[in-house]
């Protein structure tokens, strides 16, 4: 259902971003050689609008809603399920913590409000480089929970997912996808447990770096994973028969034939092979993943035919290429895309810029819009506007 407007605004977006000197530059030299302006660091977390025709602008005049000051590196962010004027925030440090926000849009002033909520919390670990959120039932109802995955761990963890009660980590360091049952309550409320149930061998070497379970009905159990180290994307399920996870079909590259440059300086990390992240479209058709380096979005059709021997069940095929499109950036970090599927925002760390594309939901092609600067921009979130008013 299109959403309506408030103002001139469909969406409200929140860019996170570093806020530190030195955050963009470990792949600077030897690992990469991407140019980017070292002097230029984030303000905080940025508010944009976006029209009714994908273009985006600036809300609070750019101004930061959440200050460096108040949260250093606020870099990866969520917005809460059941509530969307509830948003999230980690600060990715050492020491690393993460706050909650109320957020209110003046669809009048084309101001942006952020009400701290409670105090910072402990992520128990170190740089939490992700963060997502979903309810899981109890006894009483369902519990929104929130989930971080902190980077400074030996295992390498960047990622965590949640579909159906059940807690996915993509863990970059062991190249695998671990599955935990989530229990609330068991030992009191407010209290999630975390049961490992299995272990999905990914590639070796791969690097699993995203995972997103598609959100048709019908396909459920599918679930996209992007390989930041070989720039490929790989389609898993999960089993209907015991709820183990296997692959579907061999990882799919990224990347064209002729890439790398030889001349170019992308050769020098990985051979010019640095995945990020890869998102499903809302009506589960069509998978969007982002190549670093390249600086390219993928859009894949997923292939399926109906199984002939259970009513109301596909047997899926694999992904198939649709399109490559440049990002209009440097080092495509993060996707965000809208609820109706309409816009897809893409963050470049490098270039620090936000560009949006216009989405065609009949063919799923991406038509690039406009772009803003934002410095270090690490991971953008979108919400309706008419919800946060």
């Amino acid at each position: 259902m299109e959403p309506p407007s408030i103002g001139k605004y469909k969406y409200i977006g929140f860019v996170g971003c570093y806020t530190m000197p030195g955050q963009a530059d470990p792949f600077e030299g030897s690992h990469g050689g991407i140019p980017h302006d070292r002097t230029r660091v984030g303000t905080g977390v940025i508010a944009i609008g976006v029209a009714n025709d994908g273009n985006i602008s600036f809300l609070n005049k750019g101004m930061p809603i959440v200050k460096a000051d108040d949260l250093p590196n606020p870099s990866y962010l969520t917005i809460l399920e059941r509530n969307p004027t509830r948003l999230c925030v980690v600060s990715e440090l050492v020491k690393g913590n993460w706050k909650s926000f109320d957020v209110y849009f003046d669809g009048d002033t084309e101001l942006v409000s952020a009400t701290p909520v409670g105090s910072k919390c402990d992520t128990r670990g170190s740089y939490p480089c992700h963060i997502t959120n979903a309810s899981l039932p109890t006894e009483a109802g369902t519990m929104e929970c929130i989930f971080i995955s902190n980077y400074g761990e030996e295992e390498g963890v960047l990622s965590v997912f949640c579909s159906e009660g059940e807690l996915y980590a993509a863990d970059l360091g062991s190249d695998s996808i671990i599955q935990f049952a989530a229990i609330c309550n068991p030992q009191g409320p407010g209290v999630v447990e975390c049961v490992e149930k299995g272990r999905l061998a990914a590639p070796s070497a791969s690097g699993p770096r995203s995972l997103a379970f598609n959100p048709n009905p019908l396909l459920s159990n599918i679930a996209v994973v992007s390989l930041e180290m070989t720039a490929q994307v790989w389609l898993i399920r999960r089993r209907m028969h015991d709820g183990c996870l296997e692959g579907v079909s061999r990882p799919i590259s990224l990347l064209p034939e002729n890439w790398p440059i030889q001349e170019g300086t992308e050769i020098q990390f990985n051979r010019g092979r640095w995945a990020s992240d890869a998102v499903w479209s809302p009506d589960g058709k069509y998978v969007y993943a982002a190549a670093r380096l390249h600086d390219s979005i993928s859009v894949f059709s997923i292939q399926y035919q109906n199984d002939r021997y259970r009513i109301s069940a596909v047997i899926v095929q694999g992904l198939k290429l649709v399109q490559r499109i440049s990002t209009q950036g440097v080092t495509p970090r993060c996707l965000g895309m809208s609820g109706c599927g309409e816009f897809l925002l893409v963050c470049h760390q490098h270039s620090h810029d936000v560009s949006s594309f216009q989405r065609n939901g009949d063919d799923g092609t991406l038509t690039f819009v406009n772009k803003l600067d934002v410095n270090c921009a690490a991971c953008v979130k979108l919400v309706r506007a008419d919800t946060v008013v």
